[in-house]
């Protein structure tokens, strides 16, 4: 991956653990390859730990649309109702939804973005891949 090209030096601190550009780029390359397949909606769920940060990068590298959800489970829940995705990343870990079926995803869509708001609805801002390319 290009995360690589940064080698030693330190991409991600958490604590007492360091993580380098390498490190980053191998555990976000495994991680994707086990979400190869068909392009689909990713909810992963973003704390500010390592795991997740590799769980979100690698979503992005296999491909998918990736939907940012927090970690509290109340608000992920809504998330998840509302957007049916077909994959979710919690904790690093993979849990794929047999019962959701395929829908075909807007070729610009790659980032969803739940915003806090007063409303009872949740404000959902599409960005495409394009944004940061």
């Amino acid at each position: 991956a290009d995360l690589a090209r940064g080698g030693e030096r330190p991409a991600l601190v958490d604590g007492e653990v360091v993580l380098t550009y390498r490190q980053l780029g191998e555990r976000g390359d495994r991680l994707a390859a086990t979400l190869r397949g068909p392009r689909r909606l990713a909810m992963v769920h973003l704390d500010r730990r390592i795991a997740d940060v590799v769980a979100y990068l690698a979503a992005l590298a296999a491909g998918h649309a990736v939907l940012v959800a927090p970690p509290q489970e109340r608000p992920a829940a809504a998330l998840a109702r509302c957007w049916a995705p077909a994959i979710q990343i919690v904790d690093g870990s993979l849990v794929h939804h047999s019962d959701v079926p395929d829908t075909e995803l807007h070729p610009d869509l790659g980032l969803l973005l739940s915003t806090s708001g007063t409303t009872a609805s949740m404000p959902t801002p599409r960005p495409s891949p394009t944004c940061w390319s």
